[in-house]
Order: structure tokens, then sequence, then C-alpha cells
């Protein structure tokens, strides 16, 4: 969502979650006032997600405003699991 009264740009990172690969656009651009989903998607390499074991994995995704006119570049961390079925 922005909520400002500029275009946005954000790029998205998976963080503390070994050989993760982000599946989604590199950047993210959202017109003044704009709000819409995403969908992404994280994936692991198999033998990866079998030494992780089945279950529910903690990491964060780091989101980044980027650089705009006199605003400097942003970063927040949300917290998140990845999902391992058994």
């Amino acid at each position: 969502m922005n909520a400002s009264d500029q275009p946005q740009r954000f790029t998205i990172e998976v963080a503390s979650l070994d050989q993760a690969k982000w599946i989604a656009p590199d950047d993210i651009s959202l017109k003044a006032a704009e709000a819409r989903w995403i969908p992404v998607s994280v994936r692991v390499p198999p033998e990866v997600a079998q030494a992780m074991g089945s279950g529910a994995h903690p990491f964060q995704m780091v989101v980044t405003q980027l650089p705009q006119g006199d605003n400097p570049e942003k970063s927040l961390r949300e917290k998140t699991t990845f999902m391992v079925p058994r």
C-alpha cells in the first residue's frame, strides 16, 4: 500500500532462510495512493527443506522503499513463516 501522494518503488528480499529464492518481481512500483496485492513465493532446494524438517520455520522478509527525490531509502523487516510439508 502506498499511502503517499507520490509514486513509490519497493524491493523485497528474504532474510534468515538458508538458500531461499524469492519468486516475485524484482522491483514493485505503486502509484500514488495505490493499494494492491503482490503474490510472491519463496522456495528452497529439496535437500535444504529435508534438512529443515517438516513444519513451520520462521524467517523475515525485508521490504525496502527505494529512494525517491528527497526521500532516502527505508527498510523494514516483516516476520513470517515458511512451511515444509511432511
